[in-house]
């Protein structure tokens, strides 16, 4: 007997999507990879995207910091990069707990 995942994979997401919509698995993907294109994008442009009842994706400045090679013990210095953030809005929290 099969195991059931631990997480969601792409393909499983998927396959609910075309479930749960009737569309065939092939457009299920091409749904899911536009709006993962148009989420990534927008972040890129600097600009948040807000989904009404699930949440807020957004970029975050993570600020240069020091740090340390832990094979050689040498100290460099580790950038300032924009990291991608998401914070579940307050219906989504209640619905999970």
């Amino acid at each position: 007997m099969k195991k059931p995942p631990k997480s969601m994979t792409k393909t499983l997401l998927i396959s609910s999507i075309s479930e749960i919509s009737g569309l065939s698995k092939n457009v299920s993907h091409h749904v899911l990879n536009s709006v993962m294109q148009v989420i990534t994008d927008s972040l890129k442009d600097g600009k948040d995207v807000k989904i009404h009842r699930f949440g807020v994706f957004k970029t975050h400045m993570r600020l240069e910091t020091k740090g340390r090679n832990p094979r050689t013990g040498k100290p460099h210095t580790i950038p300032a990069k924009k990291i991608p953030k998401f914070r579940p809005s307050l219906s989504l929290r209640a619905e999970i707990s």
